[in-house]
């Protein structure tokens, strides 16, 4: 694979990266992270005397949205982290953030089209209009679509940024830091519950998923690519077509299980697949 600009990306963590350190650094970012977001649940409990908790907790879209967001305090997290661990601020984890802009702006909009594509055929199990009404969904969207891009965002700089560059820079030969991050990212998308087809199928998905991001960020030198790609692929599942046992509150249609309908191999066959031409696009349409 030619990732030409993987060296310059990884140089900002050259100067503070020890195993220990990036440990460390993994470590005070995320228990961070949970602290400013248990911090700001306490505070707006204690202010509105009791009444936020609902904004957390309750079971429609509202406190979905709200809870995707607080994927950035955990950015926050990792701001405090590389400041106190590695001497250097949030964006350096980012590369160039013209590029990174004009990266993802690129990435989008074709891998947008390609998911929608795929959003209008039809659906196995069937597809099913959820509870929410279009006006309400229509009202929600911007905050939902803003949510989203802020957790593909905190996502891909820790993982595609911060552990990559750290990995890169210790290790700057071999697959390490591209297998890594995706190894661990890879958990994210195990699935709540369902049968333990549905567990492999979400590693299987998620390692494929954090190898490809890997991939254009060592082609590119940035995450632009791989925040877009990450966000327009959240959106997808969470903000318009939802699918599995936890549907998403945020969503406007319910599609029926495909893993029940075609089985464990087929379906990952079938992701995969698409996995394998977003990829593509991306590529193409970043000329890398």
């Amino acid at each position: 694979m030619r990732h030409r600009r993987l060296r310059d990306f990884a140089a900002p963590a050259r100067q503070a990266c020890a195993p220990w350190q990036t440990v460390a650094g993994a470590l005070i970012a995320i228990l961070s992270g949970i602290a400013l977001v248990q911090l700001l649940i306490m505070t707006l409990t204690s202010l509105t005397a009791g009444s936020a908790q609902g904004w957390f907790t309750g079971p429609g879209p509202m406190p979905a949205v709200i809870n995707i967001s607080l994927f950035g305090l955990f950015a926050a997290g990792l701001a405090i982290s590389l400041r106190a661990i590695h001497d250097r601020g949030l964006l350096s984890a980012a590369g160039s953030l013209p590029d990174a802009l004009d990266d993802a702006r690129r990435v989008a909009v074709p891998v947008a089209f390609l998911v929608g594509l795929v959003l209008l055929l039809p659906q196995a199990g069937g597809t099913a209009r959820t509870p929410l009404p279009f006006g309400a969904w229509l009202l929600l969207l911007p905050l939902s679509l803003a949510a989203v891009m802020l957790q593909a965002a905190t996502m891909e700089i820790f993982f595609r940024g911060y552990l990559a560059q750290q990995i890169a820079a210790r290790w700057p030969e071999g697959p390490w830091w591209a297998v890594v991050p995706a190894a661990i990212s890879a958990l994210a998308y195990l699935p709540s519950g369902g049968p333990p087809e549905a567990a492999w199928l979400g590693l299987i998905w998620g390692g494929a998923f954090g190898l490809a991001a890997a991939d254009l960020t060592g082609r590119t030198g940035t995450i632009g690519a791989a925040v877009a790609l990450t966000a327009v692929v959240n959106a997808a599942g969470l903000v318009f077509v939802t699918s599995g046992a936890s549907m998403s509150p945020l969503a406007l249609w319910h599609a029926g299980s495909a893993l029940q309908e075609a089985g464990v191999v087929l379906t990952a066959a079938t992701d995969l697949t698409l996995l394998l031409v977003l990829w593509l696009a991306a590529r193409l349409a970043l000329r890398v």
